[in-house]
């Protein structure tokens, strides 16, 4: 069903039933006031709503979403259409309402559950990169720090032993431990890039483009505008 309003210069003419179901007050109520009256502030100055010119063709529809305030103080979003009609043999303006409170209640709440969601993938993200500086940091200082360590003292051995029968087997030991710490780097500069959190966003960017150019052998350039970027950790992360 759709609220019928018949106004000329706002001044209400006719509504039928639904009209005062819709916006609870009486029929008498409705045609003591305007048009203009029901509806919310920013729809009154919506150009061509409330006053549609006088020149527009006959059959011309205008459409628009607004509210309407009711009598018991609360408003109610309505879809209106806006048409050009004679009424009683003098010029009108129709405009049909119809009922969408509970639609634009569901897209306030989705609204609100898209934020929430936003919020929560930006905390997870957080969390994320939290846990990888920590891994990147425990490989770091702890396990990488132990690798180059025993790196050194199996150095010390070698040059203990005099016999060269185990020259070869030692010299694959320290290749494969030198290949064990560059993994290690490799896996923390991946995981938590420590050049973003020692330097800042700038230098990671640049260090970024000239790793991509050297593992992908594509040309990148890089343009930064010199000003300071203040920017959150979460930021710089994404």
């Amino acid at each position: 069903h759709s609220a019928i309003f018949i106004f000329s210069d706002s001044s209400l003419l006719f509504v039928n039933s639904e009209a005062c179901r819709l916006t609870k007050f009486t029929q008498q109520e409705l045609l003591a006031t305007s048009f203009e009256s029901l509806l919310a502030s920013e729809e009154r100055t919506s150009e061509g709503v409330t006053y549609p010119p006088s020149h527009s063709p006959s059959g011309t529809i205008k459409r628009f979403e607004g509210r309407l305030h009711c009598a018991d103080g609360s408003d109610k979003w309505a879809d209106f259409f806006l048409g050009s009609i004679t009424f009683e043999g003098k010029a009108a303006t129709i405009a049909t309402a119809f009922d969408i409170t509970e639609r634009k209640q569901a897209e306030v709440q989705l609204i609100k559950y898209q934020q929430q969601l936003k919020n929560l993938t930006a905390q997870l993200s957080i969390s994320e990169e939290h846990e990888r500086r920590k891994m990147a940091t425990v490989l770091h200082d702890s396990i990488g720090a132990t690798l180059a360590f025993c790196k050194i003292k199996l150095g010390e051995l070698q040059a203990g032993i005099p016999s060269d029968s185990h020259l070869g087997m030692f010299k694959e030991i320290r290749q494969m431990l030198s290949k064990a710490i560059q993994d290690t780097r490799s896996l923390t500069v991946e995981l938590s890039p420590p050049i973003l959190y020692e330097l800042g966003l700038i230098p990671a960017l640049e260090w970024l483009t000239e790793k991509m150019m050297t593992e992908h052998h594509i040309n990148f350039e890089f343009h930064d505008d010199t000003t300071t970027k203040q920017l959150e950790d979460e930021v710089k992360v994404m």
